[in-house]
């Protein structure tokens, strides 16, 4: 769920940088380009960290170890609590509806294989497949070229060229994938529509230098729209036909300025990704360590006296509540490593700072993940401590290690 979430805002976000710095700019194929880029970037993002230093390193050889503490549960789930838990429901859900989504985009791909069985098609130059008179169109797709009669606007096919020379059919096809993927994140939708009109302002860009501007967009206006088409084709009349003339309209601008728009929005963006992965980074949970660390002994004694950066520790952290208690109280044993059977001990190493505050708690030892997952959630519930003392009476952080057994009965 957590996943969804964070690609659904990546792609937010980098839409929202669309919108403000490049839409309607005449930079086509790096718009283009950035779109593809955002709507296949954000699902990356989240796996994406830097490798960071904590600000409170732990100490080798300092830690101290606490009494264990037991944390029973029966094996036998609850009345009324079955092994399948909500979170999982919803992945189920999630998938279905995904699956039912890539089964519609396969079926629509059949129809189209399906529709060209027995089309008769003209090859012209760059391999295009010119199919007149099949009641469709026009429009185009992969290297197709559709027309619904016989007749064959010269405009119209030298602007559905373009569409099959710059493989614009593929564009579509991997954002339907990624709608079918990502089917919750809204976002897609936007940048779909963005990229077919990007598509067509590249198109109508060609189709005017060669007819003229006038007798482009006067092609355009004296066009009769409602035509047939299937969902994966690119039409001619193609909506917001405004945005297409006003881009017809536009003085080309010269290969500087476009130069300098495309070199601004690409610093903007190589800064937004940074950005958005050391927030991400710096979010994170600390990184497990090896399961081989070392404790200061098995028997649950607190050693005394053990040697800080800061020198000797004269007293010990200690703890103002029964932390035993606090632990068995706020722990709740996984319901998923219940329903596998799942027990075993979970070291979790925290340090108590000069302050007394409990910090950059991390996993020393753990039998799975859920185990883990819960271990450190309730030890950044910890309240304060009393911070330790040196032999100079100055508070010192010192590094602590609990034990917890989960154990099923």
């Amino acid at each position: 769920m957590n996943y969804i979430i964070q690609t659904t805002a990546y792609t937010g976000v980098f839409y929202l940088a669309y919108v403000l710095l490049l839409r309607n700019r005449e930079v086509h194929s790096w718009n283009r380009f950035y779109l593809l880029l955002s709507a296949l970037l954000a699902p990356v993002l989240p796996f994406l960290v830097l490798p960071t230093v904590p600000d409170l390193p732990m100490l080798a050889g300092t830690v101290f170890n606490l009494p264990d503490i037991t944390i029973l549960a029966s094996k036998k789930m609850p009345v009324g609590t079955s092994g399948i838990s909500f979170v999982q429901i919803c992945i189920v859900l999630y998938a279905l509806v995904g699956a039912l989504m890539l089964g519609r985009l396969v079926m629509e791909y059949r129809a189209y294989r399906q529709f060209l069985k027995g089309k008769f098609y003209v090859t012209i130059p760059g391999n295009i497949k010119v199919i007149t008179n099949c009641g469709t169109g026009p429009g185009s797709f992969n290297r197709y070229i559709f027309f619904p009669g016989l007749e064959q606007d010269p405009d119209i096919l030298n602007h559905e060229k373009v569409h099959v020379l710059q493989r614009h059919s593929l564009d579509i096809v991997v954002m339907k994938v990624l709608r079918c993927l990502f089917w919750p994140n809204l976002f897609l939708p936007l940048i779909t529509n963005e990229l077919r009109a990007i598509h067509e302002f590249q198109a109508d860009r060609y189709g005017s230098e060669t007819a003229g501007v006038a007798p482009y967009t006067s092609t355009l206006l004296n066009s009769v729209f409602g035509t047939t088409q299937f969902s994966l084709m690119h039409t001619f009349f193609h909506h917001p036909i405004k945005r297409r003339i006003t881009m017809l309209q536009n003085k080309p601008k010269s290969r500087t300025k476009l130069r300098a728009i495309a070199i601004r929005s690409g610093l903007a963006t190589a800064f937004l990704v940074a950005g958005l992965t050391y927030l991400q980074s710096c979010n994170r949970q600390p990184t497990p360590i090896s399961k081989d660390v070392a404790v200061t002994n098995a028997t649950g004694e607190i050693p005394f006296a053990k040697k800080t950066a800061s020198g000797d520790i004269a007293r010990m952290p200690k703890a103002e509540y029964e932390l035993t208690t606090f632990l068995s109280e706020h722990i709740k044993y996984p319901d998923e490593a219940r329903s596998k059977g799942i027990e075993g001990k979970v070291i979790v190493r925290f340090v108590v700072n000069e302050n007394g505050e409990v910090t950059n708690p991390e996993i020393a030892r753990s039998p799975d993940t859920t185990l883990s997952t819960e271990a450190l959630r309730v030890t950044r519930l910890l309240p304060k401590w009393t911070p330790g003392l040196d032999k100079n009476g100055e508070a010192v952080r010192a590094v602590m290690a609990i034990p917890i057994r989960f154990k099923l009965d």
